[in-house]
């Protein structure tokens, strides 16, 4: 069974440079631009770890 990883980015560029590394490195991917969608798909895939960076540039 793949580990499953949940990426968090807001930068679209980013987020599939991520994917592509990741996936081919054996790793099932989802993806999540904002955080209120990475809670829900937090939810959904239900990871067992999670690694936060919690700079949000919206909130200054």
């Amino acid at each position: 069974m793949p580990k499953r990883i949940l990426v968090v980015e807001d930068e679209a560029n980013i987020r599939q440079t991520l994917r592509y590394n990741l996936v081919k490195e054996g790793y099932e991917v989802s993806e999540a631009g904002t955080g209120p969608e990475a809670l829900n798909e937090a939810r959904r895939i239900r990871p067992r770890t999670r690694e936060c960076r919690s700079h949000d540039p919206r909130r200054r």
